[in-house]
């Protein structure tokens, strides 16, 4: 094969000693270790060397080694242009796509990033580099989110447990890159690699200000070692519950440590909103409620990004109401235009409106609760015929013989509720058009619950009192509506009924209390029903409120309107009020 000297490139690196003159090559730079030019030759033709002054494109003064590209004078200025470039014009492929916001938030999390993993982990850039990449795109994503402008960024970046999005920003994915880079020269099984991580650590333990991705391995590893040795049990199951593996694999240890650092990246952005008034109020009510769904089958297949644009401003408290456009200078006033109150805020659109309690508004988002609760407790309840009492197992199928295999069972024993016991459950349901009568047959009251579950066989009654407040007011609405049917109870014990009181609060912006959870899981419902259940009343609710707050300058209300009803969940004609 002939060789090509006009395709060929040379390169060349040494020390110069300062105070000598070499007779044979010519240093690039004025440093001690420089950029020269070999001068080989091919058939007595020179070779091109990327060391040449008169060069001007980017490849020939770079070439490229195991995927990291190198300059000629050995800085990173070009190639963090280069790569800025080249995420720039990712975002700008992605603003002119013709999908909506939240698709390109998506095409920004596995198609953007994605790009600047390999230069991100190859590559020694500085942390602030990726911080100038953020501030570029921020703006960006917040639009295509549909937040206000001034918007928190946390609300793109925490977790979605931390009722974020879940987005990675550009820092953090550079981070995740250095730490995984460290973590596989740390741990290499040749030496001459681990070496180099060695000469690392010892070159940057002198760093103070500098971010260092050593000193944050060396962290992260620390805390994961201690989580393996001393495990801890999240929620209220018992210690030791759920799949723990106390012997991770190198690459199961090194997700482990990535999940560390991100687990202090969503810290840092709870601490930064709690301190914020306006915009940090959600940290006072996280842990009542549940996070919204903002799963990306829910943001791309959703209620649409007119929605999810609502729900996560009203977490934030930067919708455009009355109370807020005067704030921003854009009214001189805050009336609300329904009934006339001076400070029209989100708070007194979605829950505090006399008028729109008294036009029926918060009675049409109450009833569409129940609808969408209905036809899951019905289904629940029909269920409850084809169920045996799960009860503990017989004392001889509690052991196993030696060399036998363990016979699971071909079905999960229904677990232990309320409605143990008995086939047949009655279900009446209280809606405003169609309001109940307590079954007679228990006590005589003028009192009707929202939801009332009852067993003649059992003589066993069960209670259930929905609220939609203000997620602030999540706990207030529950003591409220305890204290409400408490003599209710007592009434219904007095007579010889056993009595059970549930309560079930839906935020108004779309955030599910804990305690419906809990109510649905002590009516003896499987967790992920219950899980899928809570996810349709969130959607219910936020589709409710959110036509309340764009109805807050409309004076008519249509109070004979249809009950709105979620796609996950079928609605099925109401025929009787009462179901056996």
């Amino acid at each position: 094969m002939a060789a090509k000297p006009k395709k060929c490139v040379s390169f060349g690196l040494r020390n110069f000693d300062p105070r000598t003159e070499s007779s044979c090559f010519v240093p690039l730079t004025d440093k001690v270790y420089t950029a020269f030019d070999p001068l080989l030759v091919i058939d007595n033709q020179p070779i091109r060397s990327i060391a040449d002054v008169s060069a001007s494109s980017f490849k020939d003064t770079h070439f490229k080694f195991l995927g990291r590209w190198f300059s000629r004078d050995l800085t990173e200025t070009e190639i963090r242009g280069r790569v800025q470039a080249a995420f720039l014009e990712d975002i700008k492929l992605i603003q002119n796509s013709k999908v909506n916001g939240l698709m390109k938030l998506w095409l920004y999390q596995f198609y953007a990033l994605a790009h600047l993993s390999w230069p991100f982990m190859v590559h020694d850039f500085a942390k602030s580099f990726s911080v100038e990449l953020q501030k570029l795109v921020s703006v960006t994503l917040k639009r295509w989110a549909g937040l206000y402008k001034s918007a928190d960024v946390g609300t793109l970046y925490r977790s979605r447990k931390a009722f974020g999005m879940g987005l990675t920003s550009v820092t953090s994915h550079f981070e995740r890159m250095q730490i995984i880079k460290c973590s596989l020269l740390k741990h290499s099984s040749d030496t001459v690699i681990s070496s180099m991580y060695n000469r690392m650590e010892e070159r940057e333990a002198n760093f103070v200000k500098r971010w260092c991705p050593t000193k944050v391995l060396s962290a992260a590893e620390s805390e994961t070692k201690l989580r393996l040795l001393f495990p801890t049990q999240d929620g209220r199951a018992g210690l030791g519950a759920g799949n723990f593996n106390a012997s991770p694999t190198s690459s199961e240890q090194r997700k482990l440590v990535i999940s560390t650092v991100v687990g202090w990246s969503d810290e840092e952005h709870i601490a930064h909103a709690s301190s914020l008034a306006l915009q940090g109020t959600w940290t006072k009510w996280s842990e009542q409620a549940r996070p919204f769904d903002f799963s990306w089958k829910n943001l791309i297949y959703g209620p649409g990004p007119h929605l999810i644009r609502f729900v996560l401003n009203s977490l934030i408290n930067c919708v455009k109401t009355p109370d807020m456009l005067h704030l921003w200078g854009y009214t001189p006033t805050a009336f609300c235009s329904l009934c006339g109150n001076d400070k029209c805020t989100l708070h007194h659109i979605l829950v505090n409106c006399k008028c729109a309690l008294v036009g029926g508004r918060y009675t049409w988002r109450h009833d569409s609760v129940l609808s969408t609760m209905e036809p899951v407790l019905k289904a629940h309840l029909s269920s409850l015929k084809n169920e045996k009492d799960g009860g503990p197992p017989p004392i001889e199928k509690s052991f196993v013989r030696k060399g036998d295999n363990l016979a699971r069972p071909a079905k999960l024993a229904p677990r232990k509720s309320l409605l143990s016991g008995s086939t047949d459950w009655k279900l009446l349901v209280d809606y405003s058009d169609r309001p109940i009568v307590f079954p007679p047959e228990i006590l005589a009251t003028s009192q009707r619950p929202d939801i009332v579950i009852w067993s003649i066989a059992l003589k066993k009654v069960v209670m259930i009192e929905l609220t939609c407040p203000a997620e602030e007011g999540i706990e207030a609405a529950r003591e409220r509506k305890l204290g409400r049917y408490t003599q209710l109870k007592q009434d219904i014990e007095e007579v010889g009924w056993m009595a059970g009181l549930l309560t079930v609060e839906v935020g108004a912006r779309g955030y599910v209390a804990y305690s419906t959870e809990r109510c649905f899981r002590q009516l003896g419902m499987q967790k992920r029903k219950v899980s899928s259940l809570c996810k349709s009343l969130s959607r219910v609710v936020a589709r409710c409120s959110y036509a309340i707050y764009l109805s807050r300058k409309n004076k008519d209300w249509d109070k004979n309107r249809e009950l709105l009803a979620d796609a996950d969940v079928p609605r099925q004609p109401v025929q009787d009020q009462t179901t056996t």
